[in-house]
């Protein structure tokens, strides 16, 4: 192992003591304050931290999920806005990755959840514009309702399966 000085071994200290550096960063670290009283000194200053990851990874999780659920939520009242003719083909495309942020969150339970919650605002949506004298159409709700279903499921499919493809690999 070769000599670090004493301005990168004060720079790596504190990483060693967190328990991220790299194993050779701590080695090196470990033989320099073996014979560098000053550093010996800064290391034995503040005692190494214990790590724990599960809490650091739980911390990261929720807050990514939180993200997607957000995502997912503004994603349902976007696709709700382009129920016209016009909208029809941007909704195809866009149905799809509302599925697949929606797996993130639901996992395999956003195959059923997402279509009733879909379907509870569609009913809202229409709902208001009955409130407001519109006509009512079922037919034509329900035809939304399954399409919105299909191009969600198809979403929240394709992301289940990657996740499930690159899980394998990554067990191999």
């Amino acid at each position: 192992m070769s000599k670090i000085s004493c301005d990168i071994c004060m720079d790596l200290i504190p990483l060693v003591q967190d328990g991220v550096a790299s194993d050779d960063s701590a080695l090196a670290v470990k033989e320099h304050i073996t014979i560098c009283p000053q550093c010996r000194a800064l290391y034995d200053e503040r005692p190494p931290m214990e790590t724990n990851n599960s809490r650091i990874n739980t911390k990261v999780k929720t807050k990514i999920n939180s993200f997607f659920a957000f995502l997912v939520l503004i994603g349902i009242f976007f696709g709700i806005s382009l129920l016209t003719q016009e909208g029809f083909f941007y909704m195809l495309l866009f149905l799809p990755l509302l599925g697949g942020s929606s797996y993130v969150v639901f996992r395999w339970k956003a195959l059923w959840k997402m279509p009733i919650l879909l379907g509870a605002l569609l009913l809202i949506a229409h709902g208001i514009s009955v409130i407001q004298g519109a006509e009512v159409n079922l037919l034509g709700i329900a035809f939304w309702l399954i399409i919105n279903s299909l191009m969600t499921d198809i979403g929240t499919l394709i992301v289940g399966l990657l996740h499930f493809a690159f899980r394998k690999e990554n067990m191999k």
